[in-house]
């Protein structure tokens, strides 16, 4: 009877042994995997003193004009669920940040460092503004926060965008934000 009983846990462990080791192997993989998804991620997200805005898209709005060796482009950066329509104005409700950009290129737009100025040359920004509350409709943008100085540095990388700024505005408070995502480019002449 003890051979038996024997025999029945030396089966029985036959049967354990490898499953005790796939559990033990999925659990290592589940770890490794969710720990390298849980490691620091980049938000899209701006923040005006302390308050957090999310960033769900942006354009790039081509005004076909060029200035001092500049293409004038606006580069808008919205929350989830704003539009921008064919005249490059919002649709719906949300928030967004506008950046009038002069480019680097007199036909083209393809990044870099921008800084404030109040002439026309590659690599300025000739206004900025924010609105935090936007009620969706075009021909009214309320609350409209201007910003006095700053920069924002643009990259492309394998077809996505990166897009930091920290910014003051003009009554002095801080503005910073960081966007990942594409920028298609919409033309507006």
């Amino acid at each position: 009877m003890k051979n038996n009983t024997t025999s029945t846990n030396k089966n029985g462990s036959k049967v354990y042994r490898p499953l005790m080791a796939l559990a033990i192997g999925l659990s290592i993989f589940l770890s490794c995997s969710k720990s390298v998804e849980d490691g620091p991620q980049i938000l899209s997200e701006m923040e005006i003193n302390g308050q957090t805005y999310g960033l769900g898209g942006g354009i790039l709005i081509d005004w076909e004009e060029v200035n001092n060796g500049s293409a004038d482009y606006d580069l808008v950066l919205y929350s989830e669920g704003i539009v921008i329509n064919q005249e490059g104005q919002p649709e719906n409700a949300g928030s967004f940040i506008l950046f009038d950009l002069n480019s680097y290129a007199p036909a083209s737009f393809e990044g870099g460092t921008f800084t404030f100025s109040n002439e026309r040359q590659p690599g300025t920004i000739s206004g900025a503004f924010l609105v935090t509350d936007y009620s969706g409709d075009p021909n009214s943008i309320p609350n409209a926060i201007y910003i006095a100085s700053g920069n924002v540095d643009v990259t492309l990388n394998g077809g996505l965008y990166t897009v930091n700024f920290t910014l003051t505005t003009i009554d002095g408070d801080a503005v910073s934000g960081t966007y990942i995502g594409e920028l298609p480019e919409q033309s507006n002449n």
